[in-house]
């Protein structure tokens, strides 16, 4: 359960920027008197040539720090009257997924927003699509689906937010792609630490990891400068459907499982993108299960397969739930890709035992995934069939993997 929760009034942000630069400053208030200061930096490979919102990156950054030290105070947007709704609809579902978690029932008191005119950045014509890499399968394969369809691929990866595996991620980066972006993000490392020191829902491995909730909504803020620049009509977050369907309801909320990956936030995010900067967020991928993927990709690519870096912890460790999930798929089509630092195998009882609990369905994430893994073949279809997505932009035309 959290320890400590933010007092009754609002984070702070402040922006500055240089020629290659980002830095956002911040304070936090607690509950117990104590004030958590820090900066975080985000350091661009190329000179920020063109002008960009400010405003927008300071508003993710205050909704994401709110949602993940679950603030009670204000949240201070400075946007046009037309993005508020949206920006207000993401937070929540943001919060209402923080506070399934910890256990909590903290809320912002109000959102209070400054006013400015809606100016529109101008929407290239040609389809050029900004990817946002981490050197897992997602990534890859709506790199390999974007070209698929005839799109102009930029890709970006932000280095330094998993605190854990964060150098095999750079490394996977670098031998899946030709040539990609990188923003260096520095000081993110603490603000984990500070999030570990006060919530039991992190950095404990291998069942709770380093990865902060609202975490994507971040990078897209820091990736948007670059899409701009690169005249980018679209930004690519890969979100299978695992993760973009994984949503429950209690006591009317809906409860986004998988936080910035699922639809419910994804869709008021690409409103409000789309409304003040003409650029539309959508995820490839979101039609296609985890298991087709990546059986896709050890059939199809194996030494690609190879490559990638997913597990939560280093690299294979051969304990975390995803080990043990690509070492099931490994097994259901007697191909050995992954090299795993301990033996998967002796995680399988356990979830043949969590798969028979009654409420099974809702609590075990990819419970179909895991029960067709486990020898339940009523999933196999529509495990194994992707479907097109009215998420999908004009121009997405093929949404299988040929």
């Amino acid at each position: 359960m959290m320890r400590k929760v933010a007092q009754s009034v609002s984070v702070n942000v402040f922006v500055t920027t240089e020629m290659d630069s980002i830095t956002l400053r911040y304070n936090i208030p607690f509950s117990d008197g104590t004030i958590f200061e820090d900066e975080l930096t985000a350091k661009y490979n190329q000179p920020l040539n063109l002008p960009f919102d400010i405003s927008l990156i300071e508003n993710y950054f205050v909704i994401f720090l709110s949602q993940l030290f679950l603030s009670t105070g204000i949240i201070d947007l400075v946007c046009s009257h037309e993005e508020v709704t949206y920006y207000q609809e993401f937070s929540n579902l943001l919060y209402n997924i923080r506070n399934y978690e910890e256990g909590t029932n903290c809320y912002p008191k109000t959102y209070k927003f400054t006013n400015r005119p809606l100016e529109k950045q101008y929407k290239n014509n040609e389809t050029i699509v900004m990817n946002l890499v981490s050197g897992g399968k997602d990534s890859l394969v709506s790199d390999f689906l974007l070209k698929r369809n005839k799109a102009k691929v930029q890709r970006c990866f932000v280095a330094s937010l998993n605190v854990a595996s964060d150098e095999k991620e750079r490394v996977a980066c670098q031998q899946l792609y030709s040539e990609f972006d990188t923003i260096e993000l520095h000081g993110f490392d603490r603000l984990v630490t500070q999030l570990v020191q006060i919530s039991d829902c992190y950095g404990q491995p291998p069942q709770k990891n380093y990865i902060p909730k609202g975490r994507d909504i971040l990078t897209i803020a820091l990736i948007y400068p670059l899409a701009i620049q690169y005249g980018c009509s679209y930004i690519s977050h890969g979100c299978e459907k695992d993760l973009w369907e994984n949503n429950i309801e209690i006591d009317g909320k809906v409860i986004p499982v998988h936080d910035s990956q699922s639809k419910f936030v994804v869709e008021p995010m690409s409103k409000q993108l789309e409304l003040s900067t003409g650029i539309t967020l959508f995820s490839p991928i979101c039609g296609m299960h985890e298991i087709y993927i990546l059986t896709w990709l050890i059939k199809n690519h194996p030494s690609k397969a190879n490559l990638i870096q997913s597990c939560f912890y280093d690299s294979w460790c051969g304990k975390c739930s995803k080990c043990l999930r690509y070492y099931l798929i490994e097994q259901s089509i007697d191909t050995k890709v992954f090299d795993f630092k301990s033996d998967p195998s002796q995680m399988v009882n356990d979830v043949a035992v969590q798969l028979k609990n009654i409420n099974a369905k809702k609590k075990v994430r990819y419970y179909k995934e895991l029960c067709y893994l486990m020898g339940d073949s009523q999933y196999c279809k529509e495990l194994l069939t992707p479907i097109f997505s009215n998420h999908f932009p004009q121009f997405f035309k093929e949404w299988e993997l040929g």
